[in-house]
Parts: C-alpha cells; sequence; structure tokens
C-alpha cells in the first residue's frame, strides 16, 4: 500500500460558491503498469493526475463545478476568477467554465499556483510509470506546441536597468536577467513556466499572461549585476558566496 498526501484544493460548487477541502491522506493500493488498467486509472483519478500533462507535476487545486474534472485555479484581490486545464502557452482555459470578473476593491485572497502544489518526487515517479511519455505528443496535438517547463519563482532582485530573477525546480537554480521594463509582478515561490529563454505566467493582480524574454547568466555574474561591479577579486567573492551559503 502507498500512502500520498492530497494537497488542499478549491471545490466550486454549480452555484459559484468556493469553499476550502484540507489536505488529508489518500492510500492506494498496487499503483503499477501491471496492474488492472481501470484500477490504475481510479488511482490517477484520486490523485487529479488523470487529465493533461501539468496534473502530472503540479496537485490542481480546484474541481470544475461542471464536470468536476481537476483544473488549476487562480483569483486576484478582486474575486476575479479563471481555471486551467494546464499551465504555461497557451494557457487553456477550462471550457466548462467562463472567465469570471468582480469589481470589489480588496474583498478577496489572491490565489495562485505555488511551490506547495507541486507534487512529491515518489508521487510523481509513479503517475509517469503509469502515463509513461505520451504526455507530451497528446499536448503537442491539441495546442501545437511543446508544453513548457514549471519551475518555482524564487526570488526577483529588482534593479535600475536590469532586474534578476532566480527560478528553481528539482533540479537546482538557474539565475536571469530581465529588462527593467519586464513586467515582473509574479510572487515569490508562485509557480511559471519556462521554454528556450522565455518565462510565462499568471499575473494575480489582474489574470492576465505574462511573457518575458530572459537572458540566462551564471551565478557569479549573478552577483557581480547585484554589486553594480564589473570584476570581483576572487577572494572577496569567495567569502562573499561563502557568507551566503552559510
Amino acid at each position: 500500500m502507498t500512502v500520498f498526501r492530497r494537497s488542499g484544493f478549491w471545490r466550486s460548487s454549480v452555484n459559484g460558491n468556493i469553499h476550502w477541502v484540507d489536505e488529508h491522506l489518500v492510500e492506494r493500493d498496487h499503483w503499477s503498469r501491471d496492474s488492472d488498467s481501470y484500477l490504475n486509472e481510479n488511482l490517477l483519478k484520486q490523485a487529479r493526475a488523470h487529465v493533461g500533462i501539468t496534473a502530472r507535476l503540479v496537485t490542481p487545486n480546484a474541481e470544475c463545478p461542471v464536470c468536476r474534472a481537476p483544473v488549476f485555479f487562480y483569483q486576484n484581490v478582486h474575486g476575479s476568477r479563471v481555471f486551467f486545464d494546464e499551465l504555461g502557452p497557451p494557457w487553456p482555459k477550462h471550457p466548462c467554465i467562463h472567465t469570471e470578473f468582480a469589481e470589489v476593491d480588496g474583498a478577496y485572497a489572491p490565489i495562485a499556483l505555488t511551490h506547495a502544489d507541486l507534487r512529491s518526487q515518489d508521487e510523481y515517479d509513479f503517475i509517469q510509470k503509469w502515463n509513461g511519455a505520451a504526455g507530451e505528443e497528446a499536448f503537442y496535438e491539441k495546442y501545437g506546441t511543446l508544453p513548457w517547463e514549471i519551475f518555482v519563482c524564487e526570488k526577483c532582485y529588482m534593479g535600475s536597468e536590469l532586474s534578476v530573477v532566480v527560478l528553481r525546480n528539482a533540479v537546482g537554480h538557474k539565475y536571469f536577467l530581465a529588462p527593467e521594463s519586464g513586467d515582473l509582478s509574479m510572487l515569490e515561490g508562485q509557480l511559471v513556466a519556462y521554454y528556450k529563454g522565455w518565462l510565462s505566467y499568471m499575473s494575480t493582480s489582474d489574470l492576465r499572461t505574462v511573457e518575458l524574454k530572459l537572458r540566462r547568466v551564471g551565478s557569479k555574474k549573478v552577483l557581480h549585476h547585484l554589486l553594480g561591479i564589473e570584476e570581483l577579486d576572487l577572494k572577496v567573492y569567495g567569502w562573499v558566496m561563502g557568507g551566503a551559503a552559510g
């Protein structure tokens, strides 16, 4: 028997009312490719991983009030809401639900997909074992593009001319420079999509998708930029990095 943590999620009623379902544990038996396909399908449904490719890595944080499919839900401070089938371009909206916009200032807490919605490595491995690699092909056939990689926005350092963006995934950190004119309104810890130098994310202020061209740099280059110098003495560099690591 395998026990998985099922993250909390927002459930919508057919009347549009939203309530939170607390995190809880789910017990699953016989999750393998050799098991009965019907059983595996039910297990995937319990994990909300049976639809789409993003759900393999990210736990959907809501359910469609019409068809009960797992969806990715965002809400801004005005109460406007939007539901997606996948994260990242082309940001396909769930067809059962139209985007709802409200005009009430400061009445709602913004809701976004964050690092807390990422699946554990064990759960991801089990889901991949059952689903295989067919998801990317199906995604391309449906949307005409490959799925973008999902990262966590670890930090944004705003500069006078350039800004530094730090992204993190299971492999490690990546560092990027972004133009000052770029829209960096994403929240720290928010999930973002990245593909070949382009960053895409959902703005929680106005529920619009934002795309930015980034330039990847090494950690030493980032430190130079943050300190506002061209070159850095290696001894000083080692001391600063050692202090940061401690």
